[in-house]
């Protein structure tokens, strides 16, 4: 697993040199991430350097609703009109630990929340709408299945917690 430590996102936290590379994420990450807090809309999470509290990696997730009609029917066989999901929002990574694997946990630190989340609150899904191409092979990699509106992709949940060994 990660030398980085998870944590939620706080106000102590230095993401003044946060840079994934992609500015509409690190944006999103300085000046909206806390505001989504307080609106009770999404929770986000972030890596923090080992004995720091300097932010490498983030990710928001939050309560979300598909319909049936809008996933792959492999995923939406038997499911309400309305499926219940966990939306896994702007993943980022700064981009000095890309292309180590690094980003495959932050990914596994998210889908491990969403599942702990969906043992709650009862989600069929996690959703992701990747920011671009190469996102979404990113996540395909990772079993994600692709829906018909572009660059949003689905999984199960039992899915994800039956290959986190929680099944």
């Amino acid at each position: 697993m990660s030398v980085y430590r998870s944590e939620h996102l706080g106000a102590h936290h230095d993401q003044s040199g946060f840079d994934s590379g992609n500015d509409a994420l690190d944006g999103w990450l300085r000046r909206a991430a806390r505001h989504a807090e307080a609106a009770n809309t999404g929770r986000t999470f972030v890596w923090v350097e080992p004995g720091s509290l300097v932010v490498v990696g983030s990710f928001t997730l939050a309560a979300h609703l598909v319909r049936r009609a809008d996933v792959p029917k492999s995923v939406g066989h038997g499911a309400p009109d309305a499926i219940p999901a966990v939306l896994l929002a702007r993943m980022a990574l700064h981009r000095s630990l890309q292309g180590r694997g690094l980003g495959g946990q932050l990914l596994l630190d998210a889908l491990e929340r969403a599942v702990d989340a969906s043992a709650r609150a009862a989600a069929r899904l996690v959703v992701v709408d990747a920011i671009d191409d190469r996102a979404a092979a990113f996540y395909q990699h990772y079993g994600f299945r692709a829906c018909p509106a572009p660059r949003r992709l689905v999984r199960k949940t039992s899915e994800v917690a039956a290959a986190l060994g929680r099944g």
